[in-house]
């Protein structure tokens, strides 16, 4: 109930957009050949701001040399852009429970082997012991610096539907995605754990927050204390999301007469 929200008064937001699809059937029943389709699809969007214009496409083949067998292929660029949330959603007053500073003395050895350099080269003196009660004042809401988001995605996969067994079908698929530009809402942990674990200081996290130099800071904080309500956890791009796996599902249709 300490929040401040603050009022969402977004500015416009245009999108064109051209698409088409283009479905080609090849081969049918043919020897060997019961099916051969070739589908083809592209979008163009341009959105009026920093996302700018951006492109979607995709294409597949599905090959069936008997009725029993479907192969197919897939390769695919999605595109999702920032949302008018994501982008201008003010900032506003939140709180970080149980938050723990990654550089007091109690935390250095629970990150990365960088993390106790890089607390000292942001000037955090040797021997900062400093725990939170209750939370951390800080300020969330969107990123107008925020990219697209891109996934390239490929699957490779078979329809098995034997006729000599009525109502079964097996797929299987190989698929590979990664998507760049991820866009993730950390938490303000997340963000100041990020800053120090990372090679150096030069990052996007370590400009999300500030700390207090020698001497006492606005609100009573302590030489290498987080200032209450300067640090930030908005949207950010992360570099990459990466999943590859198999997909198999067997279905068994029958039909079960009435008792």
């Amino acid at each position: 109930f300490y929040n401040s929200i603050p009022t969402f008064d977004p500015p416009s937001l245009e999108v064109k957009e051209v698409f088409g699809e283009l479905r080609l059937p090849i081969l049918a029943d043919k020897p060997l050949a019961h099916e051969l389709t070739i589908n083809l699809a592209g979008r163009v969007a341009d959105y009026k701001g920093s996302t700018g214009t951006v492109f979607a496409y995709n294409g597949n083949v599905q090959y069936a040399p008997i009725p029993d067998l479907k192969l197919r292929a897939n390769y695919s660029r999605a595109v999702r852009a920032p949302n008018i949330a994501d982008l201008y959603t003010p900032l506003g007053t939140n709180f970080a429970s149980n938050f723990n500073d990654p550089c007091s003395e109690i935390f250095l050895a629970e990150g990365s082997a960088n993390r106790v350099a890089n607390c000292r080269a942001d000037g955090v003196p040797a021997g900062f012991d400093y725990l939170y009660e209750s939370s951390l004042r800080f300020l969330s809401g969107g990123n107008t610096d925020l990219r697209a988001e891109t996934s390239d995605s490929i699957t490779i996969g078979a329809l098995i539907t034997p006729r000599f067994l009525a109502g079964f079908t097996l797929s299987i698929d190989y698929f590979d995605i990664q998507v760049d530009d991820v866009i993730t809402s950390p938490s303000a942990q997340q963000i100041v754990d990020a800053c120090y674990d990372v090679s150096d200081l030069d990052n996007q996290f370590c400009n999300l927050f500030t700390r207090q130099g020698a001497g006492t800071g606005p609100q009573g904080e302590i030489t290498g204390q987080i200032i209450e309500g300067g640090a930030q956890a908005c949207l950010l791009n992360y570099v990459r999301l990466k999943m590859r796996g198999i997909d198999v599902r067997a279905t068994d249709n029958r039909d079960i007469e009435a008792i």
